[in-house]
């Protein structure tokens, strides 16, 4: 099922594309579809014919050797255009995807990381950075375009989350008391008018 449309404009630029492929990908290998959605987004613009200068192609932008070792795991290798098949390419996608996530302890920051940067330059940062926050930890990124990236992916997340996802429920009851500092500025500043989260 399609989530509800927030409005042309928006739907524009943050589109559903390809959504029931998605979904579907997302569900058999544990991903939130809208995360798909948000680096389909940065990756390829939607455009299933985009071929990067390194040769990644595609919708989720897969180098030839990574889908061919991504597909070994099913026994079945993919031809060379197949990353050209919406299907193929997605399911590929999201599979990596999930499995970086798996690898990087569920770390959204660092799964992206290594789609765009490699695995082993997350594991760099790992080591050079042990412990440190999420927000923190995309700040450290050495590789300027892999740091970008993550803040992109993240940013569509965010954006398709608001957008199209079911409300949650309010975690504030009428009782208790705002959270500062943006709570309290929502409700006693004048000069507010919508609340700032």
């Amino acid at each position: 099922m399609r989530p509800a449309s927030p409005g042309a404009l928006r739907e524009y630029l943050y589109p559903l594309g390809y959504w029931e492929t998605v979904r579907a990908a997302a569900q058999a290998h544990g991903v939130d579809p809208f995360l798909v959605l948000a680096l389909i987004r940065q990756e390829s613009l939607f455009e299933p014919e985009a071929t990067s200068s390194a040769g990644a192609r595609g919708l989720m932008q897969l180098l030839p050797a990574t889908a061919r070792h991504l597909a070994r795991t099913d026994g079945s290798p993919p031809a060379e255009l197949a990353l050209e098949d919406v299907e193929t390419n997605i399911d590929l996608g999201t599979r990596l995807l999930a499995r970086l996530l798996r690898q990087f302890g569920g770390s959204l920051v660092k799964a992206l990381a290594a789609y765009n940067g490699g695995e082993e330059a997350v594991a760099k940062w790992e080591r050079r950075y042990p412990g440190r926050e999420a927000d923190e930890f995309v700040e450290l990124i050495s590789f300027r375009e892999t740091r970008d990236y993550v803040k992109a992916v993240l940013r569509n997340y965010r954006a398709y989350r608001y957008l199209y996802a079911a409300p949650t429920p309010a975690t504030t009851s009428a009782g208790s008391p705002p959270k500062a500092p943006f709570d309290m500025m929502a409700m006693t500043s004048p000069a507010r008018v919508v609340a700032t989260r």
